[in-house]
């Protein structure tokens, strides 16, 4: 009867904390119902259930009943589902009977050794769950009638010590069924929570309504003395923020509507690419909507001259009975400052405006012979404190405020960075053009390789070297063109730009081209970077064939220069040693010739003095050849009768071969060197 009570009659009691535990109590019960079913030593009406089991389901629903009453103080001033939690309810309990009639549940009781460790700590775990609950009733006192709080007190005491009883008991599977103690304990319990939804629910249903509606009544009143003696001391102080709400309001809708008008302005300058006459346009539109001016001009200041052009509104700068200039240029005076009022904003790089305006300075707001204006703005567009353009309107039908002032210069801000950005596009396009202007018309060649090694672009140089069209070579593997001598370091070469990143400078290699021709190079190679990666590399090889074939033949004609330079130093020691054998020589031919004289022809001796005395002439001849090549002298060349010579060579000759061999003759004159002709004969025998 309990729990159809609590679910019919809690929802009038006004305490939230029994909105959630009435519901779980439900399937709490539902629980406990099937554990006393199946309880061997109790009812024992579900047969075939083990012990285990049973003890699980009790485990399951002390687990879910203490849970349940924690969780019900976070839910204390929280509105409930019912619904959602009827379900979760009912989900967690068909979880619960899942694991246990499937075996998934910790085992709790074990035949012949009694209660798992599992099941002692679960209720050890759940009588802390209690006692943190009894300590939350406890903090939140204020929340609940005293008689009840008390009744919820005890009865969570009496759980505590109901479910000690089976880890204090002496039997192996006791539960609290199974002592006196613990059935006491079960039921006291059971009951003290059941008188404490009685006195809330039955016998002072509204106790607690009342005694709420009370508390909050004293406060109200404290609250109220306390705000009446305030609310006479701060009647002027809100007075006085009223309106200042109401002027930051107005500051707000101000704020708003220009904030929007600029916001559009700036989609649409960021959007696309506006060339300077439309930008000016699109921003004296802006300009004229938020101040509701009929007049106004927008100029650009050119950093280098200084001169402003101007790009003109309705008809502000309109000489009568002609049409009006789009554009026109007001150049700076030579002191360096602009004239007139359009010129005081570029001067002092300060806006300003005026709502009446003299006829002297009339004259001067405009150049000479432009119509006048009953009232002028004009605010400067700044970049690093420097005036790059201004924004100038005129003939507002009413006086100009400090709104239009701001907005305008707002305006300036984002017209500013306009012509930074259109001055950044142009310089960007004139690099771009240099860029590529260098590129193609370099007389180095030059390509950019990629990290797969290939070429992705080339200039038109390379492409006449080598003999290849642009589309033979973009996507070629750079090494496909190098001279498979160079093939193994160019390819480290490459591998070390990209993993270091560092620059290779004057590094020499050769390429073949398309005919087979080798081309040798010098070669500068910078790594491209992206976040701090190489993803290309830029490659300048310039020509060096030339050079190389030069530097060959002059490596030649130095090998030359050397090779002369040691024999004219041989020539000049020879000439000495040259002249001390000439001197040796004259008493040879002195002794010889007075020997030959003194003996007579027959003689044998004499026979071999004349021998001695031809080999002196040719040792003669010896010497004349050396101081000729010591001398460098010019010689004359005269008949000779090599038939003599080459008898002379004959009979030397003759001794070293065999004698079954004829030897024939037959030589004319031959013009000659004496001494150039002997040496050969006298190699060849």
């Amino acid at each position: 009867s309990y729990l159809p009570f609590c679910l019919e009659y809690t929802p009038f009691s006004g305490e939230s904390l029994f909105s959630f535990p009435r519901h779980s109590y439900l399937f709490i019960g539902s629980i406990d119902f099937v554990h006393i079913l199946t309880y061997k030593e109790g009812v024992d009406i579900l047969a075939g259930i083990s012990m285990n089991s049973s003890i699980q389901l009790w485990i399951a629903a002390r687990y879910l009943e203490s849970i349940s009453l924690l969780l019900a103080f976070f839910f204390l001033q929280r509105k409930i589902n019912e619904y959602l939690l009827v379900f979760v309810c009912l989900v967690v309990v068909f979880l619960l009977f899942e694991c246990v009639f499937s075996q998934s549940f910790p085992v709790c009781y074990v035949n012949g050794e009694g209660l798992t460790a599992f099941k002692k700590n679960s209720e050890y775990l759940i009588c802390c769950f209690f006692l943190l609950s009894l300590f939350l009733f406890h903090k939140r006192q204020t929340y609940f009638d005293s008689k009840a709080l008390r009744f919820m007190q005890v009865a969570v005491i009496l759980a505590v010590l109901a479910e000690l009883t089976t880890v204090l008991s002496f039997g192996h599977h006791s539960t609290p069924f199974s002592t006196p103690v613990g059935i006491l304990g079960r039921i006291f319990s059971l009951y003290c929570l059941a008188k404490a939804v009685f006195e809330v629910s039955l016998e002072k249903p509204y106790n607690t309504l009342f005694r709420k509606l009370r508390e909050h009544e004293e406060k109200l009143e404290d609250k109220v003395r306390e705000r009446t003696a305030a609310l006479q001391q701060s009647t002027e102080q809100l007075e006085k923020e009223i309106i200042e709400r109401i002027k930051a309001e107005k500051e707000l809708l101000w704020e708003l509507s220009v904030n929007k008008k600029l916001a559009k302005v700036s989609d649409a300058l960021i959007s696309r690419a506006f060339s300077m006459q439309e930008i000016a346009e699109l921003v004296l539109h802006t300009a004229q909507g938020l101040t509701e001016c009929q007049r106004g001009f927008v100029s650009s200041v050119d950093l280098i001259s200084r001169a402003v052009t101007a790009y003109t509104g309705k008809g502000i700068f309109a000489h009568k009975g002609e049409e009006e200039q789009p554009i026109r240029l007001f150049p700076v005076k030579e002191s360096g400052k602009y004239p007139g009022l359009w010129g005081q904003a570029l001067n002092t790089q300060q806006g300003f405006y005026v709502d009446y305006i003299s006829p002297h300075d009339r004259k001067s707001t405009l150049p000479q012979g432009l119509e006048p204006q009953r009232n002028f703005l004009n605010v400067p567009a700044l970049i690093d404190r420097k005036a790059v353009g201004q924004i100038a309107l005129a003939d507002k039908p009413e006086s100009f405020t400090r709104h239009d002032l701001l907005a305008v210069e707002r305006l300036a801000a984002l017209f500013a960075l306009s012509i930074q950005r259109k001055g950044m596009e142009d310089a960007l396009s004139r690099s771009e053009l240099e860029y590529r202007s260098l590129f193609n018309d370099a007389l180095d060649m030059i390509n950019i390789v990629d990290e797969k090694r290939r070429i992705t672009s080339v200039n038109p140089m390379e492409l006449k070297i080598l003999r290849y069209s642009k589309e033979e070579i973009v996507g070629m593997s750079l090494l496909d063109l190098i001279h498979p001598a160079y093939k193994v370091r160019t390819a480290e070469a490459l591998e070390q730009i990209f993993s270091t990143g560092m620059c290779i400078m004057n590094y020499e290699t050769a390429l073949v081209s398309k005919d087979e021709q080798q081309i040798d190079v010098e070669v500068s190679a910078v790594p491209q970077l992206d976040q701090g990666q190489v993803v290309s590399v830029r490659a300048i090889m310039r020509n060096i064939t030339d050079r190389k074939k030069e530097e060959r033949d002059k490596r030649n004609l130095e090998i030359q220069l050397r090779h002369s330079q040691k024999m004219e130093a041989v020539g000049t020691l020879a000439g000495g040693i040259a002249h001390d054998f000439n001197n040796i020589l004259g008493p040879i031919f002195g002794y010889t010739e007075l020997a030959l004289d003194v003996l007579p022809d027959d003689d044998r001796v004499s026979l071999w003095l004349r021998e001695v005395l031809r080999a002196s002439h040719r040792a003669r001849e010896l010497v004349r050849q050396i101081l000729t090549i010591s001398r460098r002298t010019d010689q004359d060349v005269q008949p000779l009768r090599i038939q003599l010579l080459i008898k002379e060579a004959l009979k030397l000759l003759r001794c070293s071969i065999p004698s079954n061999i004829e030897i024939r003759q037959s030589l004319g004159l031959i013009v000659r060197l004496c001494w150039q002709i002997r040496p050969a004969f006298t190699r060849l025998s």
